[in-house]
């Protein structure tokens, strides 16, 4: 595989460039019935097309808008249309006016946002802040937006505070409030609390039979402040509600049976007189109010407890738990199947007498005898237990075996024999049955391990002399090259290297023992051969490209020190070629690049004349060449044109690596060509 370098040149054509600008256009369409189709613009800078520049009005106040890229310093005529066709455009009449119904724009040189222009009107609207005493006056604007910023004073902004400054624009933090209840001059100007007492005539103690929660409520005049409750000592707040002019306050309570209630309530209104009430009532162990009812043991109003009883009738000792106190026990045997069992008898004293039942006594026993009481060495046993759970590689099957004999098997996938054979994950249990009835069961878990994954490239190009080197880079177990025709093994061994073309099987096996594989072929590719013959006529110069085993092409035409460059396959391209213009064709393919090149010699390309020579000719590796040092250079090239070797001459000329066949041998002299043929044999 051979590489050839070139030197190219390259001529830097300079391009013409045009400057542009940004222009927003605005149109205010407050006044009119916006048409379903949209707004749109139709001018000079766009054909005057009325369907293919629309506005649009995204914040909603009626000003419809769109940005254009224009030529800078240039003349434009244009008019807004309510809708996207002719008939629905605008006739403009005023300074804004180019004279003929159009609106005119000259552009500068900078981007441009022009004014919001009133449909069919020279009129315009301007949002802004108009207020002079603003720092952002805007002396434009028509429409207040709101905008305004005004030099900034700080200062307390709460009206309500005691310092509040009306001039402040910035708040610093600075406000002083009256504490509650007082002015700023520390007067109180809170309000008395005049009376607090049962306004509603329900009494102040009143029962929630649904909540069974007594409630505590009175009124006070007039209708502000709080209330608090002091309940035996305990303080709290009691709940509001606005009864008008006065106010109503409540608070609940739990109570206990046989309690004393003392409370004090107050009503203040911060600074102001405040007024106060107090109270008592009493619970019963009923937890009535006011009640008497009397405790005879057992609870309130419940007789007193039973002999051995608690009050809930429960024993009061009862050591072996069976629900019958001790006292009232009875020993004896309490079995009736004894044939000395006592009815009366409630606590077994282990005295009871059986007769004697034979039979297995072994409750795991396949045949265990519940009613027997002597073991007769009869008892029969099911041992037997599937393997371990397991994993199997994925597309494999797994057998499982029963080697013991029972009468029946009952797998859960429906199978009955004493085997089956595994091909999906999953638990599988199975139910034996012996010749006397009794059931066994046991599971196993399978599960299945991903084979292997191996991917290599589906296809490979292999050059001429050249070895493809394919390296597995995980840690298989082992690995395995095939000849996919004939399963021949090619080796076992990484990194793999393929020098023969063909379909090849690689099989790979991980350390659970799982097999993957993929398959690939290796195609013989060959190397790119140059070639190509060309015509020049009229200053037309055309190729047509004879290389082969190429899919990429390159040509360099070397003109002076212009250089042209083209990919194509052929190139047809107007040129005025001089002497010794150079046409370069590099052809390309997977395995490299070979070169073939021309020099352009029109009219000087001479036969040889008398006083030189190239002797001997036909040759086999060398050539004399007579009068050599009159030359400046010469060329070998085959029948084909494609230049094979060149140099300085010399008097002997060694053509060894020519392979055998006709070749043209040329000589330059003062600007002139001389040519032979040559025959290497």
């Amino acid at each position: 595989m051979y590489k050839k370098f070139f030197i190219l040149f390259y001529l830097l054509l300079g391009l013409k460039s045009f400057s542009q600008i940004d222009v927003t256009f605005k149109v205010d369409m407050q006044y009119q019935i916006v048409s379903a189709n949209g707004i749109y613009i139709a001018g000079s800078m766009q054909g005057w097309d009325p369907t293919s520049t629309s506005l649009t009005d995204n914040n909603g106040d009626n000003i419809w808008e769109v940005t254009l890229t224009l030529d800078e310093n240039t003349e434009y005529q244009y008019k807004f249309i309510n809708g996207n066709s002719w008939g629905s455009d605008e006739t403009v009449v005023g300074d804004c006016s180019a004279g003929n119904g159009n609106r005119q724009l000259s552009t500068t040189n900078e981007n441009m946002s022009l004014l919001a222009y009133v449909f069919n009107s020279c009129e315009f609207t301007q949002y802004g802040c108009m207020d002079e005493n603003a720092i952002n006056y805007d002396p434009l604007s028509n429409n207040d937006d709101g905008s305004c910023i005004y030099p900034q004073m700080d200062g307390c902004t709460d009206s309500l505070a005691c310092n509040f400054n009306e001039s402040a624009t910035e708040d610093d933090s600075s406000c002083v409030y009256a504490v509650t209840g007082y002015d700023c001059d520390s007067n109180c100007v809170a309000t008395d609390i005049q009376w607090v007492g049962d306004q509603d005539g329900d009494g102040f103690i009143s029962i929630d039979n649904s909540t069974n929660l007594a409630y505590i409520t009175l009124e006070s005049y007039p209708n502000i402040g709080t209330a608090s409750i002091t309940i035996n000592g305990e303080l709290q707040l009691m709940n509001y509600t606005d009864w008008g002019a006065n106010a109503h306050w409540y608070i609940a309570l739990e109570l206990n049976p046989s309690n004393i209630y003392n409370w004090t309530v107050e009503v203040s209104n911060f600074c102001a007189t405040s007024q106060s009430i107090s109270n008592s009532f009493t619970t019963d162990c009923q937890n009535t109010l006011n009640g008497i009812i009397q405790d005879l043991g057992c609870g309130c109003g419940e007789p007193a407890q039973q002999i051995g009883y608690d009050c809930l009738g429960n024993c009061i000792v009862d050591t072996d738990l069976d629900g019958i106190c001790d006292e009232f026990e009875i020993d004896g045997c309490t079995d009736n199947l004894a044939i000395n069992f006592d009815p009366l008898a409630t606590d077994n004293d282990g005295s009871c007498v059986y007769p004697q039942i034979e039979g297995c006594t072994d409750s795991q026993a396949c045949n265990y005898n519940p009613l027997a009481n002597f073991d007769d060495n009869s008892c029969i046993y099911i041992d037997f237990e599937l393997s371990n759970d397991t994993s199997i590689c994925y597309s494999s099957t797994l057998e499982i075996i029963i080697d013991d004999i029972y009468s029946s098997y009952q797998w859960n996938n429906g199978e009955t024999s004493n085997s089956i054979v595994i091909n999906q994950a999953g638990t599988y249990f199975v139910t034996v049955t012996n010749e006397f009835g009794c059931q066994l069961s046991d599971s196993i878990n399978v599960s299945f391990t991903p084979l292997p994954y191996i991917d290599v490239e589906s296809s490979f190009n292999l050059c001429p002399n050249d070895t493809i080197n394919l390296v597995i880079l995980d840690n298989w177990i082992s690995t395995l090259l095939v000849n996919f025709e004939n399963g021949d093994t090619i080796s076992e061994n990484t990194p793999i290297n393929i020098e023969t073309a063909g379909q090849y099987q690689l099989f790979v096996t991980d350390s659970l023992g799982c097999v993957g594989f993929d398959i690939f072929e290796v195609v013989e590719d060959y190397n790119p051969i140059a070639n190509f013959a060309y015509n020049f006529s009229s200053n037309i110069l055309s190729t047509t490209n004879l290389s082969s085993n190429s899919n990429f092409f390159e040509w360099q035409v070397i003109h002076h020190e212009e250089v042209i460059r083209d990919t194509t396959e052929n190139i047809n391209i107007e040129i005025a070629l001089c002497n010794n213009d150079t046409i370069l064709l590099l052809a390309y393919n997977n395995c490299g690049v070979d070169s073939m090149i021309s020099v352009f010699n029109p009219t000087n390309i001479e036969e040889m004349e008398h006083e030189y020579s190239v002797f001997p000719n036909p040759f086999k590796d060398v050539v004399i060449l007579y009068s050599y040092e009159d030359f400046e250079k010469y060329y070998v090239s085959d029948i084909n044109g494609k230049l094979i070797k060149s140099g300085m001459p010399s008097r002997v000329l060694n053509f060894e690596e020519l392979e055998i066949g006709v070749y043209n041998l040329t000589l330059l002299k003062d600007n002139k060509y001389f040519t032979q043929k040559l025959l290497k044999f």
